[in-house]
């Protein structure tokens, strides 16, 4: 198997899709979304760091950082104005009931962020994109 034909392994994205999985599960607490958005800002620095150039994995990576931070948002709303969004118990339940998703739309954006997280893996031939 030639270099060409391998596929390029990049874990900072598919393990900020694991960061949105899992903060959509996590209790909702203070300490719950604090620990999200620390583990979420070193993901999002080491992968910026890693990415060179305006590649996928680049892109990924600011797309899962965007949904992650909008899940952690509207987190933080849910915290600071209790009873805003209904009796939610789970960090990703606001964003969830706020945008009309649901438990089923959840899984689909859990889904789709996994799909991303795969993009850098199966298209990195090492071209740069250019704007």
């Amino acid at each position: 198997m030639t270099r060409e034909s391998r596929l390029a392994f990049e874990p900072i994205p598919i393990a900020m899709a694991a960061l949105v999985a899992l903060t959509l599960a996590m209790p909702l607490r203070w300490w719950t979304l604090g620990l999200s958005a620390i583990a979420l800002t070193a993901l999002m620095l080491g992968g910026l760091r890693r990415a060179r150039g305006l590649d996928s994995a680049l892109t990924a990576t600011i797309a899962l950082s965007i949904v992650d931070a909008i899940v952690l948002g509207y987190a933080a709303f849910a915290l600071m104005r209790p009873g805003v969004f209904g009796p939610v118990t789970r960090l990703g339940y606001p964003l969830l009931v706020a945008s009309g998703l649901r438990l089923e739309g959840g899984a689909w954006l859990v889904l789709l962020c996994g799909l991303v997280s795969l993009v850098p893996s199966l298209f990195s031939d090492g071209r740069k994109i250019t704007l």
